[in-house]
């Protein structure tokens, strides 16, 4: 047979080659094992059949097969040292192992069934990071094997593998509810099972759960409170295409982050609460946005601000809710024409003096709660006519003062607070007949007050705390026909 010298280099690099593989053994197995290659080789060399091109891929195909059955031989002993006495050796171990990559695998699954907990472990711990591979093939070996591993029975590891398979088959939404439903969010979904709002009461929710809910495309409104939410978090909002309504509070947004929600497209009901943004970014945000709802929270609104409000020709209601504030304040409360809903609590700077600054307004709704007001406020509330809900939690407020509120013919719900309330009040309240709610906290109610409200024949709802009643008033609320809710 005739070699030329090419095919001579060839074999002798091929044998060196082996040959390195081969040492990587037992020394007592070297020799066989270097004849046993040796001879392929010079089978492959001397097959006249094969032109060189032929030949030399055969030799590369001998050489990856001993290549990996050595391979083979040393993860054995990698997996078996996982399970050693010393921390070197383990560590050592685990990398060359991670290294193998998809060789590893079989070994490794195998290595998770041992009877020693700690290589078990190893070798599960190892898989899992397998299944979070950027090779696919890799990661789905590696984990229908910690399947495997966690439906069988004599694992001591099957527990911990039927977590980690959970984790690892887990979906963008699976990730995300977790992450939400930890913070406090409750997530309402449609017949479908699609998420469509999300709502957090509390102030766990930030930055690191905003990031995933991108995995709920279908959400149409969303409402969170809390100070780990700031202008990055509020980035992540745009990956909601469905997005129309946005609720803030408690927040530690600054006006680059208004700013972020100016930019987002068909969002139209707005409610920010308190945050670390200015009267300039709210005036920036309100000018570039076609908003149909505002409300808005703790936040003293200046005359440049209550301008940008009134100019919006899309906004059509403003709700404001403020606390502490004073007289002086209400000058430009008064100055927003477009202002529907009104709440002001534990404020008792504020006086009579100051509401007057209110007259002009369309109120739909007024609270006030904690004040200094008095029954000479009580004209001024009853020329605004268009307002619906009345709340007045002040004991400023008196029996004589309410009959100025009865000729409020769009008055439905009336929430008085007052110990100066008494039945001769209620003869005045009993005049409103509009009134299709009405909460009572007054400890000089009695059953004669009671009495007065029998003619409100519209009235659904009523709520009678700290009163002074007895059986007798059941009489007078049963001539109440429309009553469908009495606490």
């Amino acid at each position: 047979m005739i070699h030329n010298s090419l095919s001579h280099q060839l074999i002798a690099i091929v044998i060196a080659i082996g040959c390195s593989f081969v040492a990587a053994q037992e020394p007592g197995d070297q020799p066989s094992e270097e004849d046993a290659f040796r001879l392929r080789a010079e089978q492959v060399l001397n097959d006249d059949g094969l032109d060189r091109l032929q030949r030399a891929q055969s030799l590369r195909e001998l050489v990856d097969k001993e290549e990996a059955a050595i391979t083979q031989i040393w993860i054995t002993k990698w997996v078996e040292q996982l399970g050693g006495p010393k921390f070197r050796m383990r560590a050592e171990a685990k990398a060359r192992l991670m290294e193998s990559g998809a060789a590893a695998i079989a070994s490794l699954e195998q290595g998770a069934t041992d009877g020693d907990l700690e290589r078990a472990s190893a070798c599960l711990e190892i898989l899992v990071q397998f299944g979070k591979h950027e090779d696919e093939n890799t990661a789905t070996e590696a984990l229908h094997a910690v399947q495997r591993l966690a439906n069988f029975d004599g694992s001591r590891v099957r527990g911990s593998a039927a977590k980690q398979f959970a984790l690892l088959t887990q979906t963008d939404e699976d990730r995300a509810v977790i992450a939400f439903e930890s913070a406090g969010a409750r997530l309402y979904r449609d017949k479908t099972g699609d998420v469509r709002s999300i709502s957090v009461s509390r102030g766990d929710l930030g930055d690191a759960q905003l990031k995933l809910i991108g995995a709920f495309p279908k959400v149409t409104r969303v409402s969170m409170r809390g100070e780990k939410i700031t202008d990055l978090g509020v980035t992540h909002l745009s990956q909601l295409p469905a997005l129309s309504s946005i609720t803030i509070s408690q927040s530690s947004i600054t006006d680059d982050g208004l700013a972020e929600i100016a930019a987002m497209k068909g969002i139209d009901r707005l409610s920010l609460g308190k945050g670390k943004y200015t009267n300039r970014g709210l005036r920036r945000l309100v000018e570039s946005m076609s908003l149909r709802s505002l409300m808005l929270s703790d936040i003293l609104l200046t005359r440049e601000t209550v301008a940008a409000l009134n100019e919006c020709e899309d906004l059509s209601s403003v709700s404001l809710s403020l606390t502490n504030v004073d007289d002086q304040s209400m000058t430009e409360v008064g100055r927003l024409t477009k202002l529907g809903y009104l709440s002001i609590r534990d404020s008792p700077g504020l006086s009579d003096e100051g509401l007057a600054r209110l007259k002009s307004l369309r109120l739909r709704s007024l609270t006030i709660s904690s004040s200094s007001i008095s029954d000479r406020s009580l004209p001024r509330i009853a020329e605004i006519s268009a307002i619906n809900t009345l709340s007045l939690s002040d004991d400023g407020i008196t029996d004589e003062g309410l009959k100025h509120l009865t000729d409020l013919e769009s008055l439905a719900g009336l929430m008085l607070t007052s110990d100066r309330i008494t039945h001769q009040g209620l003869e005045h309240v009993g005049k409103m007949t509009s009134l299709s709610s009405l909460t009572l906290f007054s400890s000089e109610v009695t059953d004669q007050g009671l009495s007065h409200l029998t003619g409100l024949k519209n009235l659904r709802s009523l709520f009678i705390q700290k009163a002074k009643i007895t059986d007798a008033s059941v009489e007078h609320l049963a001539q109440l026909k429309s009553l469908a809710h009495l606490y």
